[in-house]
């Protein structure tokens, strides 16, 4: 039995469980337990496997911090990098340096840099919305009637 077919399979055999007219005794109930018993082996493997899974997920949670923090290490190291052979360019007067395997050089940007937000006029200026989703928690919970914003209670299965 799959998984998934277990609803269905304790549904069959509690519509199999029929009472004997006669002896008023109740028949089929073995199939029933047999179900449930098998049924209870299934979730309990597939708890075994969720567990798998998270502890899974966990570690590569871990190795994705490490590999950012090497990340961050290597852009940073890069940047010293550059910084220096600019440095070294502009005491040299050498605005580009080029041979077979690589090219370098300056190059003109343009870039908006901000001295004063507050005096910026307002089309320019980005306003983000988002809800205090803890404020919110604590006033419904309270029992104030909040218009948009209800409690809403959410059941999730508990793996240890």
């Amino acid at each position: 039995m799959k998984l998934y077919e277990i609803p269905q399979a304790v549904r069959t055999a509690l519509e199999s469980v029929t009472v004997n007219e006669e002896t008023g005794e109740i028949e089929g109930a073995e199939v029933l337990e047999l179900t449930g018993a098998e049924a209870q082996q299934k979730i309990l493997g597939t708890f075994c496997y969720v567990k798998e899974l998270e502890a899974d997920a966990k570690t590569l949670s871990e190795q994705i911090k490490n590999l950012q923090a090497r990340k961050k290490s290597l852009e940073r190291t890069a940047v010293f990098f550059k910084s220096q052979c600019s440095e070294a360019m502009h005491a040299l007067g050498v605005s580009k340096l080029k041979n077979s395997q690589i090219t370098g050089g300056f190059r003109k940007t343009t870039a908006v840099q901000i001295e004063d937000l507050d005096s910026l006029p307002e089309q320019f200026i980005k306003i983000e919305k988002s809800a205090n989703k803890i404020a919110l928690k604590e006033q419904l919970a309270e029992g104030v009637v909040i218009p948009g914003a209800s409690l809403v209670t959410n059941e999730s299965l508990s793996i240890r």
